[in-house]
């Protein structure tokens, strides 16, 4: 008896919900795309995390957008990292990184609460997140990173657009 009345509440209740419930399991093709195609890696030193490291490879998350050259979105969190924007992230000159060997051709600044930030797995508050670019490039791609004085970190992507 017990159950037959929290079902029916439940029901009750489900029922003034109706598709705004439903609504909330959407499908969202960019976020699942971005399962597959983005990698993290840490950078360890001495058993302390030097840097932590996300990037999504979006030419296999949104080929649509991203068809030319070589895009990802990179967050990068480096302990101890400089405050100053222009020389922090990305920007910290301890902090080198490639793909294929390749230097970026660009590196755009993005905010936290943009949208494709927001859109991709494995995004968080402190990191900064930059879109950078790179030219084709033959084979599967490895993004390397290094921190001076620390180690490195490789990150292994599939060829191919991801269609």
């Amino acid at each position: 008896m017990r159950f037959v009345v929290l079902a029916m509440t439940a029901a009750l209740l489900m029922s003034g919900c109706g598709s705004s419930v439903l609504s909330i399991f959407k499908k969202d093709e960019i976020y699942e795309r971005g399962l597959s195609h983005t990698k993290r890696a840490q950078i360890i030193s001495s058993l302390e995390t030097r840097a932590y490291i996300t990037a999504s490879r979006l030419k296999a998350i949104d080929p649509k957008t991203y068809h030319t050259g070589e895009s990802f979105l990179v967050g990068v969190l480096i302990s101890d990292d400089r405050q100053e924007a222009n020389q922090s992230g990305l920007y910290n000159k301890s902090l080198s990184y490639h793909l294929n060997g390749l230097s970026p051709l660009t590196i755009t600044p993005i905010d936290v609460e943009d949208p494709l930030v927001k859109r991709l797995p494995h995004t968080n508050a402190w990191s900064r997140y930059y879109l950078v670019s790179f030219p084709d490039i033959n084979g599967s791609p490895v993004l390397s990173f290094s921190l001076e004085s620390f180690g490195e970190a490789n990150l292994s992507f599939e060829a191919g657009s991801g269609e």
